[in-house]
């Protein structure tokens, strides 16, 4: 019995059984017919709700004409004159509608051929769409077939793209072929399909698209409807108005027309996930929500097999983790809360990644882990009983045991307890009210004993000094903890030899250490009942912030003092002499240089404005296309460049590179690094403009073949302010380079530079491709 006591003892040991059994469960319970179908269900609730509320605005180019009723009453019974769909063919078309497609066959009522459906078929070819056994002779359109395959619950939920016999033609599916035939399918084709060869004879069909063709039948790019995705639900019309001339032809322009069978009598509606029209659709408006799915792209497709597992065991064994830090309460508290954000994530996968996912495995595993882990937190206070007898007595200790675990009763559980509390209280509680005060200092904070032994820290200086936890610090020596924090060996002897002698009176003092940081670190003695120093509280404050503040409010300072003052005192130096010397300059070159001087100020304002707002402002956003950017920037420096000598060549995209960015500052930035290529580049050199793509990320790349840096110089060249040697030749303040540094930052990009001398400098500006990501990101 001393096995299972001590594994329920040690928290890790009985998570560690937790973790197991919590596997062994999971492999059992999944895949089992009982968790297919609730999340199938779950699934199909998703669907539903889905349904409800369409997304994205997307509006749907499918117009469904209805072989209903009042058109057989009108044109005769079933089924119709081929003739008929010739015409239908014909006027559908001649208002210009992108495709034509019959979800019904269109058998051959006599052994020779109507000339009006052949004309037909012959003048529009390919964008007419026959299900496969309809005038298969005739080789001018194209040939789908119709097939809906519910699934063993009866509900249709998906489509094959492709099926066909075993060793032939994988026919398209009409949804699909109807999309080629419109020139809508996406671009390259998402779909594949095997086989080869020519399927000969016809294909048995019937009005719900039921397929007789045998056990060899395959199928091939399996692909989930998402129902109810268009905005304003599908158009209909009636197969009678579009003959006779009602239904004008703007209504026809542009569209994707299916023609179905809608009349009761001859079709049955089949069951789908929506709540709406009682569940049940007809199947050519399953074909239209086909066609809907594949052109918003929110098709629905199973997780593979690989990325399931892995997904599943990785949230099991984070909400196991979760388990470990929550006591019995927390346990079972947390169970709705984790069971609500797998059903929330299940939602999001179908909803944004188009992936079926249903969570009832894991939420069963963890609902018995939970509860598991909740009765052996409960039997923690029978474990300190029987392991408190220096706190208790050995007689009380058996005592307390005994009636822990032989009665039944609350009461005695409720004495063994009180007299327990009553024990650990008195030794216990000086020490927990110092973890708690020192736990909601802002800063962090160590109590350090006489030798400089860390007795207790808190989290604040787990952070500080990259530890997970602050009990790692505890017990450790002081010198442990400051010594790496040192820039060099002589500074951490330094600090090392000032905290040593406790003194009687508080210190403090400031600390830049390895990693850029600016400490400032304040020492308090503590005093004991006797009125000696028994240790001190070491507190560290982070104020790298401030800091940082203070310095950028030094550069404004030192800007408007120093560089926006030069020009203006230049400017004011002319005048004075002017005034008292009036022929000392002719007055044209006075203009000149009171000109250069003005507009060197206001460049130099301009560019400490653009500065800050790289840094603070806020940004608007929208799609761009980086390309025509860089474009639009070179046709602006054009005559600049003509004018320094220095050709700007320019390597046209043949893509479109998207970004989500502001326009304005990153245009700003682009200019900044052309001007500056052009600005250092001696005469009849060239600088290089172009756009790279990598990954998911695009840079504009600057290049010229002036004089290069040194690396010293590239150390600094993005701090405010900066200008190398070369640079103090030049008009500029350097500002140009940190703000280009502040607006890639901003853009979740960054800046990278190469250079050497006598060769050149070579300038990429990196942002990110815009994807849904980095558009939820800026926004």
């Amino acid at each position: 019995m001393n096995l299972p006591w001590q594994l329920l003892r040690s928290q890790r040991a009985s998570w560690s059984l937790l973790l197991l059994l919590s596997c062994l469960l999971y492999l059992l319970v999944r895949g089992t017919l009982v968790a297919q179908m609730v999340d199938q269900s779950i699934l199909d609730r998703w669907q539903g709700l889905q349904a409800l509320s369409p997304a994205g605005g997307y509006q749907s180019p499918v117009l469904i004409v209805d072989v209903d009723q009042r058109s057989l009453e009108r044109m005769g019974a079933w089924p119709l004159p081929e003739s008929l769909y010739g015409k239908l063919i014909d006027r559908v078309m001649q208002a210009r509608a992108r495709a034509i497609g019959f979800d019904l066959p269109v058998p051959r009522l006599s052994m020779m051929r109507d000339e009006t459906m052949e004309r037909a078929l012959f003048n529009w070819k390919k964008r007419v769409v026959m299900p496969v056994g309809s005038w298969d002779t005739v080789p001018y359109h194209r040939r789908a077939q119709l097939e809906l395959q519910p699934d063993p619950d009866g509900v249709l939920r998906r489509i094959h793209l492709y099926a066909g016999p075993e060793g032939g033609v994988r026919w398209p599916h009409l949804a699909l072929a109807t999309l080629e035939a419109a020139g809508l399918a996406p671009q390259p084709a998402t779909w594949s399909k095997s086989g080869s060869g020519s399927f000969q004879g016809t294909v048995a069909m019937d009005m719900n698209g039921t397929i007789a063709a045998g056990a060899g039948w395959q199928r091939d790019a399996t692909i989930g409807i998402a129902f109810g995705r268009n905005l304003d639900g599908h158009e209909h019309v009636s197969l009678l108005e579009v003959l006779d001339g009602t239904i004008p032809d703007s209504l026809l322009r542009d569209r994707v027309v299916l023609v179905g069978v809608t009349a009761k009598a001859l079709v049955t509606p089949l069951r789908v996930p929506l709540d709406a029209a009682g569940g049940q659709l007809l199947p050519v408006e399953i074909v239209a929500d086909g066609i809907d799915s594949i052109l918003s792209g929110s098709t629905i497709g199973p997780l593979r097999l690989g990325v399931e597992w892995l997904l599943e065991l990785g949230v099991l064994l984070l909400l196991l983790l979760g388990l470990y830090r929550l006591s019995p309460v927390g346990s079972l508290l947390m169970w709705p809360l984790a069971s609500g954000g797998l059903l929330l994530l299940s939602a999001s996968l179908q909803a944004f990644a188009g992936l079926a996912w249903g969570p009832s495995t894991l939420i069963a595993v963890y609902t018995v882990a939970a509860i598991a882990w909740s009765i052996r937190g409960m039997i923690g206070p029978l474990m300190l009983v029987l392991q408190s007898g220096k706190l208790l007595g050995d007689g009380a200790a058996k005592q307390a045991s005994g009636r822990l675990l032989f009665s039944w009763k609350l009461q005695d559980l409720e004495r063994s307890l009180q007299a327990l509390r009553q024990a650990l209280a008195e030794q216990r509680s000086a020490y927990y009210l110092m973890v708690d005060a020192l736990d909601n200092l802002p800063d962090a904070a160590m109590v350090c004993d006489q030798r400089q032994t860390i007795r207790l820290a808190n989290q604040q200086a787990a952070r500080l000094f990259g530890v997970a936890v602050a009990a790692e610090l505890e017990g450790k020596p002081l010198e442990y903890c400051l010594r790496p924090l040192a820039t060099t060996p002589e500074i951490a002897v330094d600090l090392l030899q000032r905290l040593e002698t406790l003194s009687l009176e508080r210190e403090q003092f400031e600390l830049q250490d390895i990693q850029g940081r600016n400490l400032v670190i304040k020492q308090a003695p503590v005093f004991a009942s006797d009125g000696n120093i028994s240790g001190c509280v070491l507190m560290l404050a982070d104020v790298t912030l401030q800091r940082n503040e203070q310095r950028q409010r030094d550069d404004a300072l030192y800007f408007l003092s120093h560089d926006l003052r030069e020009p203006q005192a230049s400017s004011l130096a002319l005048l004075g002499l002017m005034r008292h010397q009036p022929d000392a300059m002719p007055l044209p070159v006075l203009i000149e240089r009171l000109e250069k001087h003005t507009r060197r100020a206001l460049a130099l304002a301009e560019g400490f404005i653009q500065l800050q707002r790289a840094q603070t402002a806020s940004f608007h956003v929208d799609h761009y296309d980086l390309a025509a950017l860089l474009a639009e920037c070179v046709d602006d420096l054009w005559e600049y460049a003509q004018q320094a000598e220095v050709p700007l060549l320019y390597a046209d995209s043949d893509v479109s590179v998207p970004v989500m960015v502001d326009r304005e500052m990153v245009a700003r930035a682009i200019n900044n690094l052309i001007n500056n290529a052009i600005k250092f580049s001696p005469a009849g050199s060239t600088v290089e403009c172009r756009v790279e793509v990598q990954g998911r990320e695009c840079a504009v790349v600057v290049r010229d073949h002036g004089a290069g840096m040194s690396h010293d110089t590239l150390v600094h060249i993005f701090r405010p302010f900066y200008r190398s040697a070369t640079e103090s030749r030049v008009n500029g303040a350097g500002l140009g380079l940190p703000m280009v540094k502040a607006v890639a930052e901003r853009h979740g990009g960054s800046v990278a530079v190469w250079s050497e001398l006598d060769r050149g400098s070579e300038f990429r500006l990196i942002l990110p491709l815009s994807t849904e990501e980095t558009t939820l990101a800026l926004e």
